[in-house]
This record gives structure tokens, C-alpha cells and sequence, in this order.
């Protein structure tokens, strides 16, 4: 009896603490955490050469690379199949992390939560790049620093197709809209979009904001278990992970970026 109360007491203090960590999370400073971690970034032409070239010939590969993969003739079929490979990919490499994570180490495990965020998100933000370069998108302006406004809102507005944010589809549709005029100059573009995705993008943030706070402490806890903390994290990536990603896969197929 004596050592169920002090089992619940460590658990109940455990949950305050990962409240408490919750409760300070920013959703734009987790997002931002995320991009300066050095695997965030795909570089466009590499990926697009890697997915493309054992299916199509050198010259529909460049023609990819150049316009997009819909105006080189690669099939909407073929786009679906390699987006549900690369889901698959990172989802695995997020699920491994999200378990090595939750391997036993009691409450001071609560202090990596923020690092974990970071993580699950820079694999998020890795899945946004490859699936929108697949489906027409240009590629991210993440080299530069800092990192344009305009492209740090397309991929919030993104963030909130995945997390079904109210109205960011349409944003996103009406983003692409904006991408497939080439003809209009490069910073006019980067004009529109600011201008499309401002709003969105900080509705985006107030909700993801509150989402962190209110799964946050749930996780916490749960790697406060040992053993079982790292399966039950990893599960609850996996799924989560695969579903935002399909979400976002299933978005840019009503959308047609030439």
C-alpha cells in the first residue's frame, strides 16, 4: 500500500512537472528549433533526381527538376506511390528517435520533451518539403538567415493542412495558385504569398500552440514509464505522424501544381 502511494505520488509529481514544461511550449519556438537542426533541410533537385531516376529517363528526370514533375509527364499515380514511400521513410526515422527517447530515465526524462518536439517536428517539416516538391512546389528558401517570413508562413500554413487547421487548405490552394504563375517575378510572388499566408499562419500558431500544451504533459508522463514509455511514445508517433503526413499527401492531390 505504502509503495502504490509513493508510486503515485512520483507519477503525480511527474505529471505536474511535464504540466508546468507544457504550459511554456511555443509553437513558434519549437517550429524554429526544428529548422536549425541540420537534417531539416532537402535540398529539391536531389531528392527529385533520387525518387525519379530508376522510373524515368535522364531527360523527364531534369524536366522534373526544372518545371515540375506533373509537366514532365510523371504520372499522378507514380507521384502517389513515391509519396506514400517517403511517409513511410520518415515516419520510421521519427518513430525510432520518439522511442530511444522514451527509454527509461524518470522524471529527468521531462526535460527533453522540448528536444523531442523539435525532433518530431523537423522530421514533420522533412515530409512538408518532399511531398510539395513531388506535387509542384519550389523549393523552401531554408539556407538563408534568417529564413524569409513568406516561406516560414507557407510551411505553417502546411503545418495546419496537416493538423486540419481550419481554412489552411484553401490557403494552401490558393498558394499554389500563386506558384504556377512563372511568368510573374520572383518577388512578386514572394509578395503574394506573404500576403496570403500571414493571417493563416498565426492561426496556425495560436493552435498548434495549444495542441503542445495539451499533449505535451500526456507524453511526458508517459515516458516517465520505463520500457513501456518508449512503446507507447513510439506507437503514438507512428500513427500521429503517418495521419498528418497522409492528410497533407491527400491535400496536394486536389491541387494541381504545371
Amino acid at each position: 500500500m505504502i509503495k502504490d502511494f509513493i508510486s503515485n505520488k512520483v507519477q503525480g509529481q511527474a505529471f505536474n512537472k511535464a504540466t508546468g514544461a507544457a504550459e511554456k511550449l511555443d509553437a513558434i519556438k519549437v517550429i524554429t528549433a526544428a529548422l536549425r537542426l541540420p537534417y531539416v533541410r532537402i535540398d529539391r533537385e536531389a531528392f527529385l533526381r533520387k525518387c525519379l531516376r530508376r522510373r524515368y529517363p535522364r531527360s523527364v528526370v531534369n524536366e522534373a527538376i526544372s518545371t515540375t514533375p506533373a509537366a514532365a509527364g510523371v504520372s499522378s499515380t507514380a507521384v502517389k506511390h513515391i509519396a506514400k514511400q517517403v511517409i513511410n521513410a520518415e515516419a520510421r526515422k521519427a518513430t525510432a528517435i520518439s522511442f530511444a527517447t522514451g527509454l527509461p530515465g524518470g522524471a529527468a526524462m521531462l526535460a527533453t520533451v522540448p528536444a523531442d518536439l523539435a525532433q518530431y517536428f523537423a522530421f514533420l517539416l522533412r515530409v512538408i518539403q518532399k511531398l510539395a516538391y513531388l506535387y509542384g512546389f519550389e523549393e523552401f528558401d531554408l539556407q538563408r538567415k534568417p529564413i524569409p517570413q513568406d516561406t516560414v508562413n507557407q510551411i505553417l500554413v502546411l503545418l495546419g493542412v496537416m493538423f486540419k487547421v481550419e481554412g489552411s487548405s484553401n490557403v494552401m490552394r490558393a498558394v499554389a495558385e500563386v506558384a504556377a504563375q512563372k511568368a510573374q517575378k520572383n518577388l512578386a510572388r514572394r509578395a503574394a504569398v506573404r500576403t496570403l499566408t500571414n493571417p493563416m499562419a498565426r492561426k496556425v500558431l495560436e493552435k498548434l500552440s495549444v495542441k503542445l500544451a495539451t499533449n505535451t504533459a500526456s507524453d511526458g508522463l508517459a515516458k516517465v514509464i520505463p520500457v513501456v514509455g518508449g512503446f507507447t511514445s513510439a506507437a503514438l508517433t507512428h500513427s500521429q505522424f503517418k495521419k498528418a503526413a497522409h492528410t497533407l499527401r491527400t491535400a496536394f492531390e486536389k491541387i494541381e501544381v504545371q
